[in-house]
């Protein structure tokens, strides 16, 4: 996870629990990497902040804040191509 300031860390990891209450409601699994929440797996070595899946799709989440958005870059490509390997959707939102 980038180091982010608090209050940008507060509003990353309110989005995640959004996203990741959302995911459950449509009857995903979900792993959120939040504390209190079962751990996503690594793709492509990165732990992405949401990994879910149902029937089969999955779905990794990268959660941005507008700052991590640009200096995130590279790591947000590794993981979009990681995704794809596995046969996963790759989504990012920002905050």
């Amino acid at each position: 996870m980038p180091h982010r300031v608090k209050k940008r860390q507060l509003s990353h990891d309110e989005k995640v629990r959004e996203v990741a209450q959302r995911l459950r409601r449509q009857g995903y699994f979900v792993r959120a990497d939040l504390p209190g929440h079962p751990r996503p797996p690594k793709v492509g070595g990165i732990r992405p902040d949401i990994y879910a899946h149902k029937k089969g799709k999955k779905l990794i989440y990268e959660i941005e804040t507008k700052e991590s958005l640009e200096t995130d870059q590279p790591q947000r490509k590794k993981l979009e191509k990681a995704s794809k390997k596995i046969g996963a959707e790759f989504r990012v939102l920002t905050t």
